[in-house]
């Protein structure tokens, strides 16, 4: 798939409007009336976009999607009932293409032969998921609160269908990710730097900001400073693996967008911030998996990997740096005898695989085990809980003292399996498989940061679970829809 050349420009005005949204955000937050009056015009902006255009209406959902974390900085309240902008999003979207299908039936979705039984297959197994999970009796709020991230995937009808030109649309979510993953580095050193620099108290109505649009999670930690977590520092991950291709060797040939390696720092720095370990395993994976890809389509010499390295290592030193600043504002450096802070992310490192570290998730798996063994080909349908005592020192001391009932796992693997069953979990994983096959028998630059990005978000889904979330689902939506692109692609 060839795509435009990411603009600049563009990009610059894009971060621009990202961050006037996230203080308009914080501005309906602190007041409700804005906030209402600024979801009801988001709406219907987007209504008269999507109808207009589908396009359209795709980029305004991807643009909240890569920011907005669970989808909140924007709600509405009726009746107890608080509908998040992303919901809003999503169904205008499908209404816009429903309307426009039922006119001109000129929408049917284009699916390749390698992927369409697996598709299919995916769909029975959620539809099945429901039923199974209404049967056994987890009741129809459980079983939809449990199932409804997955309807997600309804998106593909839009995706895939022959109204889109997704050549203009990958040229446009290129520079788009550029935008956010800038946006959401600068989010994370800010936050990161706020918190460890002035009050709690003074900082109470952004903390409350942050939970309650379901942006992330503010916690202090050791070393006197915090983990700044938000949801969308995954698509800083996703980000570096989308821009990187516009500047490796033999793939691109003409002059390189050297600006992009500011939003990939940036992205980079976020994914550091988030002191999430699960994210660095991802990075890990998405660099080797880079390197075969590159090493076997585009036969990357030894000086080819030595250039990357070399580029990779000084971004990941700027990063850390950035990170270092935030945690010791105004210097670069922590002060002699105050090294602590900046310490924490070779601690974090060292608790790979330690007792401390692997407890939870040791003790979420051998509860869940067991459970899975029972019902192990279909699984217990969407809804299903289980209960298990958690051993991590935080847990314990929470009022439940540790023991939690619930049908969201961060095991995402196990989690799926849980709900429909092995037979599920091998469809999910044969839909990935055969994804990453095609995008890697089709060597461009959109195809190989798609195929790099999916790798990493299957890796991350192991103990942080995405791909059953519209986070992950909607990178897994673009990935298929450059995969079911029937020219042949080229550089």
């Amino acid at each position: 798939m060839i795509v435009e050349r990411p603009k600049f420009t563009i990009y610059l005005w894009l971060t621009l409007a990202l961050a006037a949204n996230e203080g308009l955000s914080f501005l309906g937050y602190i007041h409700p009336a804005i906030g209402t009056a600024l979801f009801i015009a988001m709406v219907i902006g987007a209504g008269l976009a999507s109808f207009r255009s589908l396009e359209t209406g795709l980029l305004i959902l991807f643009t909240e999607l890569f920011v907005g974390g669970k989808g909140y900085l924007y709600s509405l309240e009726i009746d107890s009932t608080r509908i998040s902008i992303r919901m809003a999003f999503f169904v205008i979207v499908m209404l816009a293409w429903a309307f426009r299908f039922a006119r001109h039936r000129d929408l049917r979705p284009r699916l390749a032969s390698g992927l369409r039984p697996w598709l299919w297959a995916f769909a029975v197994v959620v539809v099945l998921g429901v039923f199974v999970g209404l049967i056994k009796g987890h009741g129809l709020k459980a079983v939809f609160f449990d199932a409804n991230a997955y309807f997600f995937f309804a998106l593909a009808l839009v995706l895939l269908s022959t109204a889109i030109n997704l050549q203009r649309l990958f040229s446009n979510l290129i520079v788009l990710i550029a935008a956010a993953a800038t946006l959401i580095g600068l989010k994370s050193l800010i936050a990161l730097g706020l918190f460890v620099e002035l009050q709690v108290n003074s900082l109470r109505t952004l903390y409350t900001w942050i939970r309650n649009t379901g942006s992330g999670e503010v916690a202090p930690i050791f070393g006197g400073t915090y983990r700044v977590f938000f949801q969308s520092q995954v698509y800083g991950l996703l980000g570096v693996s989308l821009l990187a291709p516009f500047l490796v060797p033999k793939i691109i040939r003409e002059k390189k967008p050297w600006w992009l390696l500011l939003p990939i720092t940036l992205g980079v720095t976020a994914v550091i911030v988030s002191l999430s370990r699960s994210f660095w395993l991802g990075g890990a994976a998405a660099f080797f998996i880079a390197l075969i890809i590159g090493i076997r389509w585009f036969r990357w010499r030894m000086g080819d990997v030595v250039r990357i390295g070399s580029v990779s290592m000084a971004v990941i030193g700027v990063a850390l740096t950035l990170n270092s600043w935030a945690l010791n504002f105004p210097y670069p450096f922590p002060p002699p005898g105050q090294e602590g802070k900046t310490n924490i992310i070779s601690q974090r490192l060292s608790e790979f695989g330690s007792e401390a570290a692997a407890t939870s998730r040791i003790t979420l798996a051998r509860a869940l085990l067991p459970v899975i063994a029972q019902s192990p080909i279909i699984g217990y349908g969407f809804g299903k809980t289980v209960t298990y005592q958690s051993d991590d020192p935080r847990q314990v001391q929470s009022p439940t003292q540790g023991r939690f009932t619930t049908y969201a796992f961060e095991l995402g693997y196990l989690d799926v399996a849980l709900k429909v069953g092995l037979l599920g979990l091998l469809v999910l994983l044969g839909v990935l498989f055969q994804t990453l096959r095609v995008l890697i028998a089709r060597p461009s630059l959109v195809n190989f940061g798609l195929a790099v990005g999916l790798v990493t978000l299957a890796t991350v889904h192991v103990t942080t679970p995405y791909l059953n979330h519209p986070l992950g689902i909607g990178f897994l939506l673009l990935a298929l829809a450059a995969a079911n692109q029937p020219e042949p692609n080229a550089p």
